[in-house]
């Protein structure tokens, strides 16, 4: 994130042959029958306009990067007069560049804040309610998403990020094969720290209720990785 904008980016394996299944080929057609991403953010900063604090915003963009499906939702209630300006840049890599010979396809978002119609830029300590999903290929009509307590259409149960600058993050990634849909715990986890300064973390790593892996008070100078 920066003053004026949010970032997302995200990918997902492509098995060998696989051709993404996309109904929706024009600006504002994606929906969540395409395979793709589904999101619903709510912000909730000082930079939220009055009249809108109960308001969030579901879209989706799908694998030929067409966003889609504008869903302003409030009280209820769904309004279909939000019309953002999403930046979107996506590609499929080469056959054989993802595991077992397959592909990645990849995708990155700039939002504004004008897109959120929020009425000043982003701050440190501002915070927003997202839901991150994927409607998955292959299956047809699977969906995935980070873990929430509510539905598609209520951010009340959604986690809750807040944006901060210079803090050191954990980062996990899930792009080796065999991996736990194969029932394999195949997980990259990494404390990335973008201070100048040394700070100290403690790691505890769970898979199926089985720990993996466990640091404790590791001083993190760049980044430490724990791999399975």
């Amino acid at each position: 994130w920066d003053d004026e904008h949010l970032y997302l980016a995200f990918k997902t394996w492509v098995k060998p042959g696989y051709k993404p299944s996309v109904g929706g080929r024009e600006p504002g057609s994606a929906s969540a029958f395409d395979d793709g991403g589904e999101f619903h953010f709510q912000p909730m900063g000082k930079n939220v306009a009055q009249g809108r604090t109960s308001s969030s915003y579901k879209f989706n963009i799908n694998c030929l990067g067409v966003d889609g499906d504008f869903n302003r939702v409030a009280v209820g209630q769904q309004f279909k007069n939000w019309l953002p300006e999403f930046k979107r840049a996506f590609r499929q890599t080469e056959p054989g560049s993802a595991p077992n010979g397959g592909s990645w396809w990849e995708c990155e978002v700039s939002m504004t804040t004008k897109d959120f119609e929020l009425n000043g830029p982003n701050r440190p300590g501002d915070q927003w309610k997202m839901m991150l999903g994927f409607n998955h290929m292959y299956s047809g009509w699977t969906q995935a998403r980070i873990a929430a307590i509510s539905s598609y259409f209520d951010p009340c149960g959604y986690p809750v990020c807040t944006l901060v600058e210079n803090t050191p993050a954990v980062q996990m990634s899930m792009d080796d094969l065999p991996g736990p849909m194969d029932g394999v715990a195949a997980a990259r986890i990494k404390v990335f720290n973008p201070t100048a300064q040394p700070v100290q973390v403690s790691i505890s790593a769970l898979y199926a209720d089985t720990e993996i892996k466990k640091v404790d008070n590791k001083d993190v100078t760049n980044t430490v990785e724990l791999v399975k």
